[in-house]
Formats: C-alpha cells, structure tokens, sequence
C-alpha cells in the first residue's frame, strides 16, 4: 500500500503487493514474515494480516486502517508495544 513520505506519496513495493496478493489467494497457507528491517515504523507490519493484529480478539484494532491510524498516534513508543506484546505471544521475532 502506498504510504505518505516527506515529498508525498511513496508506492509500495513489489514485493509487498505480492506478498498480500498471495495472502489473499491462499487463505489456508502458512505465512512466515521475514524481514531485514525492525518493526519501528507501523508500515513496516502493516502489511502482516496474518499476525492478527486486526480484527482478531487478541489486539484491540477493528481494521488495518484502526491499527495504523492508532500506532502512527502513538509514536515509536506504540510500536514498542506493539512489538513486545507480538514477541509474548511467539509471533515476532527481533535481535
């Protein structure tokens, strides 16, 4: 999904569009979501579905849009959270 950059917005990438294409297509897969970049900005998981971040009873966020609009809010420290509570429930893993 396109994001709001300094200069305007930034198309999202290749990857990330197949990524939730094939999400999409294959509801009963496994998804194992690996990255090289921290979870420091909301973008960088707001693509994950599958961790349950949204509408699930485990987060309190009705839909991706409610997940970033509240994270954004809250800064880096939301994301901290976001972060720590993922690791608690073994679906996010950081050095």
């Amino acid at each position: 999904m396109a994001q709001e950059g300094s200069l305007g917005l930034i198309a999202a990438s290749q990857q990330g569009i197949v990524g939730l294409r094939l999400q999409n297509a294959l509801p009963q897969a496994r998804v194992i979501y690996v990255s090289a970049t921290g979870a420091t900005k909301v973008s960088n998981l707001s693509y994950a579905n599958r961790l349950g971040l949204w509408q699930t009873g485990d987060f309190p966020f009705t839909s991706r849009e409610d997940f970033v609009e509240s994270i954004e809010g809250g800064g880096i420290a939301a994301m901290e959270v976001v972060a720590r509570d993922l690791k608690a429930l073994g679906l996010y893993l950081a050095r």
